[in-house]
Formats: structure tokens, C-alpha cells, sequence
């Protein structure tokens, strides 16, 4: 039976459906199904029993992943889902239950938040080597027509020489003949 939790933070259930969004755990290895528009859900296996590993470099070495691991959040995960605060003597036990259950949610959220960072960073990084590699070949291809260009224009200029010289080429015998007559 699927327990629902918080749409989202949630990633994880006993099993079945997390939220509308159709991301689902298995306990076979978590798998992630998601939903483009009304598009059927494509399901991605992933690595291990409880984690999304995501290919963050240019190699398939262990350095360029990055494997996402989100604890069960829910009321039952945190165990605070049966706390009874009706009872003087043991509302201190509640209120360390409590505590304990804030401090899980702020390292899972410390946890993403470097996730976050890194994946963010990859981001950035991808998005300027793009922009250097489309500098790079708009400068190639700028200096192949710079270089084009020179070369057509030094053929062009000894066309008009080689044309120019000989027509003084064919003057010179025509003024002779003008002389003698």
C-alpha cells in the first residue's frame, strides 16, 4: 500500500506512486518514471537499491558520477509518525523524536543542496565550453575566409598584371608598324 507523502520532497514510498508527476520506487532498485505532458512514463533504471547515479563528467569513470540517495521522509520514515503528545511524562520523548527528525531533514537537504552545487556547476561549465566551441569554430571559419579572400584578391591582381602587360605586349609591334608607314 502507497503511502502519500509531500510532492515535493518525496522520492520514496513503501510502494508505489510518489506524486502526479510519475516518479515511482519498486524496492527492486528505484526507478523513475517521467511524464512529458500526456506522454506515457519512460521508466530509467538506475543503479543500486536506493539511489539515482547521474553521469556528471565526459568519461564513464567513477569520479563523473554522482550517485543521489533521499532517505524516506515521510512521517513513518522520520518516526514521528505515532507521537503522542497527550501525555506530559513522555512529550519529552516526543520532542526528541522530534529534533532527531528535523536534524534528518536538514542533512538530506544539506546533502541535495551539495548535489545541487555540483550539478549546477556541471551545468555552468557545460554551458561555457559550448560557448567556447562555437567561439572557436566561428573564428576558424572567419579566418578560412579571411585567408580566401587574400588569395582571391592576390589572383585577381595578377590577372589585371598579366593582362595589362600584354596588351603593352601587343602595342609595341602595332607602333613600330605606325612608324614605317
Amino acid at each position: 500500500m502507497a503511502e502519500k507523502i509531500n510532492e515535493e520532497t518525496g522520492l520514496k514510498t513503501e510502494a508505489g506512486e510518489i506524486d502526479a508527476n510519475g516518479a515511482w520506487d519498486n524496492r527492486q532498485g528505484t526507478q523513475l518514471a517521467l511524464k512529458d505532458g500526456a506522454a506515457a512514463p519512460t521508466p530509467v533504471e538506475t543503479t543500486g537499491t536506493r539511489g539515482l547515479t547521474l553521469q556528471v563528467g565526459d568519461t564513464n569513470e567513477d569520479f563523473n558520477k554522482v550517485t543521489v540517495y533521499i532517505d524516506d521522509m515521510s512521517s513513518k520514515g522520520l518516526g514521528i509518525d505515532d507521537l503522542d503528545v497527550t501525555d506530559q511524562g513522555i512529550s519529552g520523548e516526543s520532542i526528541d523524536r522530534v529534533k532527531a527528525a528535523i536534524e534528518k531533514v536538514s542533512v538530506n537537504r544539506g546533502r541535495l543542496g551539495a548535489l545541487q552545487n555540483r550539478l549546477e556547476h556541471t551545468l555552468n561549465n557545460l554551458a561555457t565550453t559550448t560557448e567556447n566551441m562555437t567561439n572557436a569554430e566561428s573564428r576558424i571559419r572567419d579566418t578560412d575566409m579571411a585567408q580566401e579572400m587574400m588569395a582571391f584578391t592576390k589572383n585577381n591582381v595578377l590577372v589585371q598584371a598579366a593582362q595589362s602587360m600584354l596588351a603593352q605586349a601587343n602595342q609595341q609591334p602595332q607602333q613600330v608598324l605606325q612608324l614605317l608607314r
